[in-house]
């Protein structure tokens, strides 16, 4: 039995949807075979969780320093801000909880679906979002991602917590090496948003992975597909 990200799974859905210039056959054949190592908005948005997670270090200036990705991250104290906002308001979170769950695909060999879960909050399923583009709601709601991990963990409501960047441009290094924002860049915390499960969800999965393996048929990928989890 093979084994796909959730993530993966996401990409695929965005690309059928045309849901924006970066979702392309080209970058999901890429993420089935692993060849997407991260950017700076990946990198950054790690570095953003460590600070929920409460992984970090505070300087006496009110500054953040946390690591991720091989990284020193230094974010000012207003940019930090938000996100221990965030964890003071959200204390009992579980973090990075690995889930899986083997889903039978008519027409085609069963397969094994795996992530991770940014939050555990009680019965609440939380994944923490940043974004550095004007916040669309409909990239939350529609996608399959959350309907996956509702399945897996047999809970039905689902939250975003979207973290807005705006004003970046890139990531800046000074000469010890650790990265930072441009100074004006603006962390601004949405409302979190609900996703509902309800009795299309499963159909829609389903769906989705009866076309995600006719993909790979069609493009000779299922080699690159690692196996299930014992």
């Amino acid at each position: 039995m093979k084994k796909v990200s959730v993530t993966t799974l996401e990409k695929f859905r965005r690309y059928l949807a045309d849901a924006s210039p970066y979702d392309t056959k080209e970058s999901v054949i890429d993420s089935i075979k692993g060849l997407f190592t991260g950017n700076d908005k990946t990198r950054i948005g790690s570095a953003y969780h460590k600070i929920i997670e409460g992984r970090y270090e505070s300087m006496p200036n009110g500054s953040i320093l946390t690591k991720a990705d091989g990284l020193t991250f230094w974010f000012t104290e207003d940019q930090a801000a938000p996100a221990l906002f965030y964890k003071s308001q959200h204390n009992k979170v579980v973090y990075e909880m690995p889930v899986s769950k083997v889903y039978e695909v008519p027409g085609f060999l069963p397969i094994q679906v795996v992530g991770r879960i940014d939050g555990m909050e009680g019965i609440k399923v939380r994944d923490t979002k940043t974004r550095f583009r004007h916040v669309d709601q409909s990239d939350y709601t529609e996608s399959v991602q959350w309907k996956f991990y509702l399945d897996m963990v047999g809970e039905r409501q689902f939250f975003y917590d979207v973290f807005e960047f705006k004003n970046f441009t890139s990531i800046q290094y000074n000469h010890q090496g650790i990265a930072a924002l441009n100074s004006d860049v603006q962390i601004i915390a949405h409302p979190e948003l609900s996703c509902m499960w309800d009795d299309n969800c499963y159909d829609e999965m389903i769906e989705l992975l009866q076309m995600f393996n006719g993909f790979l048929e069609t493009y000779g990928l299922n080699g690159f597909l690692k196996n299930a989890d014992n």
